[in-house]
């Protein structure tokens, strides 16, 4: 390889990660040699000794990897960087395992089904004022205990945490009834800290993946959690239907459009 200005990075001298990458193509190529049909070299480690800068000359820098066989279908590779000179620039020690392709393991493909879940979405009315007003130290001391209350709250009705980020909670329940409960004791335990929250209730097919829901009955109950007023728990018109009988009331929102959701959905608010 040429010791072109063109390797060289913020100085005069061929950059280091260039003499790393002609190492490393010189030993993969001499590896790969040793490769049968039907088989497949892996890499196992290598370290990298960098002895003296290259001035970038347009003369040519040499790479020898020499491999040696200390185990059955194991290699360790030495790789030596010399410029024009013959001096030695750069060392390489690594080493390489021989694979028959059968031994090779593939990721499973993780099999998504289709559940039906009511799902609750949380976040905290103008957390970016309270973080203001707050200051860093006691701001992350306040969500903290708002986790911990919303996680109490969330076990004690049977409820799953899916996901949390920054202030907001995305759980799964089995039924309407748990999340509205679940969502009731949040929105107590956390006036008590001082802040409100918003949350959006929606019941609907998901796709499950392990632990992960997705799909758009997902999106909805996000964008009904976005529309709610604070302290309010806004639910879809599915959630209030499967709702009748219990000693819920609701209040009617109206219907309203919800970002990128085809059609109006009509909403309730949960009534205290």
């Amino acid at each position: 390889m040429p010791a072109s200005e063109w390797f060289c990075a913020l100085g005069t001298d061929v950059s280091p990660q260039i003499i790393a990458a002609l190492a490393d193509m010189a030993g993969w190529s001499a590896g790969l040699t040793l490769r049968h049909a039907g088989q497949s070299m892996v890499g196992l480690d290598g370290v990298m000794r960098f002895l003296r800068p290259v001035r970038a000359d347009g003369r040519r820098l040499t790479a020898e990897a020499v491999f040696t066989e200390p185990a059955a279908n194991l290699f360790v590779c030495d790789t030596k960087i010399r410029d024009a000179d013959g001096q030695l620039v750069a060392l390489h020690a690594g080493s390489l395992a021989r694979l028959d392709a059968g031994q090779r393991t593939h990721p499973q493909r993780t099999e998504s089904r289709r559940v039906l879940a009511t799902l609750l979405f949380t976040d905290i009315v103008d957390s970016t004022g309270h973080a203001e007003r707050l200051g860093d130290a006691r701001w992350r001391a306040l969500l903290e205990e708002h986790k911990l209350a919303v996680r109490r709250e969330v076990s004690r009705c049977n409820g799953t945490e899916v996901d949390t980020a920054g202030d907001g909670f995305f759980v799964r329940f089995e039924s309407p009834a748990q999340a509205i409960e679940a969502a009731r004791a949040v929105r107590q335990a956390i006036a008590r800290l001082g802040i409100e929250i918003r949350a959006g209730i929606h019941t609907g097919e998901c796709e499950l993946q392990g632990n992960t829901l997705a799909g758009m009955a997902v999106h909805i109950a996000a964008r009904i959690q976005a529309s709610a007023r604070p302290s309010e728990i806004l639910v879809s018109s599915t959630v209030k239907d499967l709702a009748v009988g219990s000693t819920v009331h609701f209040e009617d929102r109206g219907e309203k459009a919800l970002k990128g959701v085809p059609d109006l959905w009509r909403l309730y608010a949960v009534v205290h």
